[in-house]
């Protein structure tokens, strides 16, 4: 995961006996990520939950979490652009998601999802 964000998210080639930045788990590098997408304009939004208290991706009928859309991961990362007149109200189509164990994990893969999102 780490190569492919160093490739995809930073445009660096990658060598074999390079030092790869720990981007999926070490919060400082993770931070970069973070900080590269911030400084384009995108808003960034790192959570974490204690344990045992999942993520809801849905509501259901009653506008209560639905158990069928729970991720049982703690943090999570949402990365989207607002436009320009927006502020708040109504992100851009294109965003990434992601949910880990950690938030570097979070952040990775949510940077990860922005770029596929980006190239579809």
């Amino acid at each position: 995961m780490d190569a492919q964000i160093a490739q995809m998210v930073f445009g660096r080639a990658v060598l074999q006996a390079q030092r790869i930045p720990s981007y999926s788990t070490d919060i400082r590098d993770a931070w970069d990520v973070v900080e590269h997408y911030r400084a384009q304009g995108w808003l960034v939004r790192v959570q974490e939950h204690p344990d045992g208290f999942p993520f809801y991706l849905a509501l259901d009928e009653h506008n209560m979490p639905d158990e069928r859309s729970r991720v049982n991961q703690r943090a999570m990362c949402l990365i989207e652009k607002l436009g320009p007149a927006s502020y708040g109200l109504k992100p851009w189509a294109c965003e990434g998601r992601g949910y880990g164990s950690s938030a570097p994990e979070a952040i990775s893969r949510a940077a990860l999802d922005l770029v596929e999102n980006q190239h579809d």
